[in-house]
């Protein structure tokens, strides 16, 4: 029987990101840090490959399963986002991180709430009775 492949994916690196893969454990170093995500729990051909083709040139990560099911092949485009993710959170800065409360609660307890903006902006709490 011949091996035929279920699901392929490729994914682009950019060239701030360096990406290493040994035995399913990926390490991926970019200018906001480091993340290493150990992927060994499903049987899936992870390699870094480097493309001189004409429409693909740069570093690449080929995501393959071979001779799975229907809901094994699903296991490679979890491991895409995974990978993907894992390359946009060392390069990018994510907005959604930085949590924020919410002064809704002016109605229910008794305190004042004024910005003041000097060198960074600052919060003032006034009549917070603990």
């Amino acid at each position: 029987m011949v091996s035929s492949t279920i699901e392929d994916f490729i994914i682009f690196v950019l060239c701030t990101v360096k990406i290493s893969i040994k035995a399913r454990k990926v390490t991926i170093e970019g200018p906001r840090g480091k993340i290493v995500k150990d992927l060994s729990h499903m049987s899936i051909d992870l390699r870094v490959m480097k493309m001189a083709t004409p429409k693909m040139k740069g570093l690449y990560v080929r995501i393959q399963m071979w001779n799975g099911g229907y809901k094994q092949a699903c296991a490679v485009t979890t491991f895409k986002s995974i990978v993907g993710n894992c390359i946009i959170g060392v390069t990018e800065v994510s907005y959604n991180s930085h949590f924020s409360r919410k002064l809704h609660d002016h109605k229910m307890f008794c305190f004042g709430v004024s910005l003041k903006k000097l060198f960074s902006i600052f919060v003032l709490i006034k009549n917070y009775k603990s």
